[in-house]
């Protein structure tokens, strides 16, 4: 009893922090012992963007392929680059660390990114220094995420940092909409969810939270469907708490970086303007009924003329639409291509700078957010902190002034010529960090030196423009009122190019990657692009080489296990297709296409039950997935299982009713079923998609359509069709 009163007297005579420490302790004994076994049962992931392994005795740092999950839905979440190197810095090697999203990662190719040029061109003006240029770029984050990706940079001794960002603030994590989360909240909201993140504890409550809401985006298509739904205007009030949330990482960014003893580079963001016409352009704006009509009418009269080249005309017509209302996207944009016309550039760049600034799809860095890297540039002592102004030096290299299809592949996506620019001023700006007895008086490497030294050759330009076309047939692209201006552009470029996917071209292409790899042999990604071109001309022996090369020098990179193991997936080799398709889906647990290529393996070695779970559990991951839902289809036809594999060709149409895939394979069943009408509907769907489409007109100009059931649609370099080629997520 007195001890009992002795302890109460004692804790009344504790000062208030040592009540409040006493308090909370036993909460916080519960959550470390929960955190402690939820660590050791497996649950959870790494928070942290870099993971330790052993390399030849020596510690190196790789990236963790599921750091995104911390922000956004694992069907939806991207993964860093594969790249690997010395947790501790040797002394001759000179460290760069690139942020950004999608742009600055190198997409659509990132083999050919402004961060592959950059080392290219740094190692052969200063070759006494040994040049790591880790890019931590992905697409789909912005700057909270970066925010996460700099506070495990600062531990890693880099010499300079390239920050390039600014494109996704509104689309990505914590922007405008809900997807990924709460509606551009305070910062310190997204300070303490991030926070939260690091520990399994706050994992598996974020898994649980986004499991109670609406279903989420499966996939990139159902994301930009979800985002074109929910426009936001110029003046939506949401954007100030976005710019606001912006600066205050920027400027969080930088702190880490500059108290990490790191140079930091801030560059302004480079948007199309000339070519990329508003994917949203507005609502009409908010006139009166008369004046309304005569806005409409000026705008449909003066594009019409504008169409037959009478620019004179056209242009009166956007200005007396420009006199009653200027915050429309789509006029500001033909008022541009007017201006262009002609010849007034001064405002014509004008008129295109504010169509990007008015698109409602906000896909691409506005001049608001070019303000704020400009002001927190400006906040800092310039010894230690470089601006470089790429939007302008982009303008200045481009035609007219005014950046365009010359140098962007897309709205925000850079050709090799954009991203050798890009390179080279962040060269311009290195050398001045460079040390005095390193310098070197070699000039610059020039473009055409740095494609040879990457292997980017007339091939890799024909796939990049075919690749190009294929995405802007797609909805978003599809939007824009220069769709077809911009379509005819790629097929002349595609046009131009046939000679390089001649049999003739192959030893020159061959030769090019040979020279290249055997200037930078330990360099995976040119084995990884020498695998590529060698199976796109049937040669599968020499790709297979090219990618094992790969795997060895890199054995925790995604890519070269993921087609490695997608070539070997045939019935005679199916058993070494696993071990390197496994392999890859503890990269990547979440992507369908994985689970999916599992499951044909299991199929070809004949275990239909763990083929089936590999299937549902790609289904589950995305429903609408393409390849998912073929390849199932044919793992239930090789079985004999006819009516369950159109039953999933059939829901597959209900997701994707444009599926070229799912017609080509259901006309080919109800062929075999001699039900002709069907057959034939599906065929004609095919050539609606695809009007080249050999099988399906060589099956509808026959008069016995049953007679056609053997042919099956081949892909270049396979030797069976078991489902279209995925592209990892």
């Amino acid at each position: 009893m007195a001890t009992s009163l002795s302890l109460t007297i004692a804790r009344r005579c504790l000062p208030f922090p040592a009540k409040l420490a006493l308090s909370i302790l036993p909460g916080l004994v519960v959550l470390g012992a929960v955190e402690v076994v939820l660590r050791l049962t497996g649950c959870g992931y790494p928070a942290g963007f870099f993971l330790s392994t052993d390399r030849a005795g020596q510690k190196t740092l790789i990236e963790n392929t599921r750091f995104a999950w911390r922000f956004m839905p694992q069907q939806t979440a991207r993964a860093p680059l594969s790249f690997q190197f010395p947790e501790d810095k040797p002394h001759n090697h000179f460290r760069i660390f690139v942020f950004g999203e999608s742009a600055a990662m190198g997409d659509p190719e990132p083999a050919f990114g402004f961060s592959r040029i950059l080392q290219v061109l740094l190692e052969e003006r200063y070759p006494a220094l040994r040049f790591e240029v880790i890019n931590t770029a992905f697409p789909a984050i912005n700057s909270h995420v970066i925010r996460e990706i700099a506070r495990g940079c600062a531990e890693c001794d880099g010499d300079v940092w390239i920050v390039y960002a600014g494109n996704n603030e509104v689309i990505g994590p914590y922007g405008a909409t809900p997807a990924f989360g709460s509606t551009a909240p305070p910062v310190q909201v997204v300070r303490v969810a991030a926070f939260l993140s690091r520990f399994r504890i706050g994992q598996c409550l974020g898994g649980l939270a986004r499991k109670l809401r609406a279903r989420q985006p499966a996939n990139s298509a159902e994301m930009t469907e979800l985002l074109l739904s929910r426009p936001i205007a110029a003046d939506d009030p949401v954007l100030r708490r976005i710019y606001a949330n912006f600066e205050n990482n920027l400027h969080a960014l930088v702190r880490m970086g500059l108290n990490a003893r790191a140079r930091i580079l801030l560059n302004t963001m480079v948007s199309n303007l000339k070519d990329c016409a508003p994917f949203v352009e507005g609502e009409p704006p908010p006139l009166p009924p008369e004046k309304l009509a005569v806005w409409q009418t000026s705008l449909a009269e003066g594009t019409r003329l504008f169409e037959e080249g009478n620019t004179e005309m056209a242009l009166a017509r956007f200005q007396q639409a420009y006199a009653l209302a200027t915050n429309h996207a789509g006029l500001q944009f033909r008022l541009g291509r007017a201006f262009l016309a002609a010849g007034d550039t001064n405002s014509a760049k004008y008129h295109l700078q504010s169509a990007r600034d008015m698109d409602a799809f906000r896909a691409r860095a506005d001049s608001k957010v070019n303000e704020v890297i400009r002001r927190v540039s400006q906040s800092y002592r310039q010894e230690r902190l470089g601006l470089i102004d790429a939007e302008q030096a982009f303008n200045t290299s481009s035609p007219y002034g005014i950046t365009g299809a010359e140098l962007m592949c897309d709205h925000v996506h850079f050709r090799f010529s954009g991203n050798y620019l890009l390179a080279r001023l962040q060269a311009n700006a290195i050398s001045k960090f460079i040390p005095r007895q390193s310098e070197s008086q070699a000039e610059w490497l020039d473009q055409e030196a740095c494609a040879r030294r990457l292997a980017f050759t007339d091939w890799n330009r024909y796939r990049f423009a075919t690749a190009l076309r294929r995405q802007i047939s797609g909805n978003l692209f599809r939007r824009q009122i220069n769709h077809r201006e911009q379509d005819a552009r790629l097929q002349n470029e595609i046009q131009s190019l046939q000679n390089a996917i001649k049999p003739d071209a192959m030893p020159q292409q061959i030769a090019a990657y040979r020279e290249a790899i055997s200037a930078m042999p330990h360099d995976w990604v040119l084995y990884d692009q020498l695998g590529n071109y060698l199976l796109a001309h049937a040669d599968r022996a020499g790709a297979a080489a090219a990618w094992t090369n790969a795997i060895q020098i890199a054995p925790h990179a995604f890519t070269p296990l993921y087609k490695l193991g997608l070539l070997l997936n045939q019935p005679e080799t199916a058993s070494q297709a696993l071990t390197y398709l496994l392999k890859a889906e503890r990269l990547r647990p979440a992507s369908p296409e994985i689970h999916a290529a599992i499951g044909t393996a299991f199929t070809h070695i004949g275990k239909p039950a763990d083929a089936d779970r590999q299937f549902k559990l790609a289904i589950a991951l995305d429903p609408a997935s393409e390849h998912a839902r073929i390849a199932w289809a044919e793992s239930l036809l090789n079985r004999g299982l006819t009516n369950d594999a159109r039953q999933q060709l059939e829901t597959l149409l209900m997701f994707n009713t444009n599926s070229l895939q799912a017609h080509l394979r259901l006309a080919l069943f109800y062929a075999g079923q001699n039900q002709t009408q069907n057959a034939t509907k599906h065929f004609t769907e095919v050539l609606r998609i695809d009007p080249n489409n050999e099988t399906a007109r060589r099956c509808l100009s026959s008069s016995n359509t049953r007679s056609n059931t053997a042919t099956r649609p081949e892909e270049p370099g396979k030797t069976s069709n078991l489902a279209p080629k995925p592209q990892p997520r």
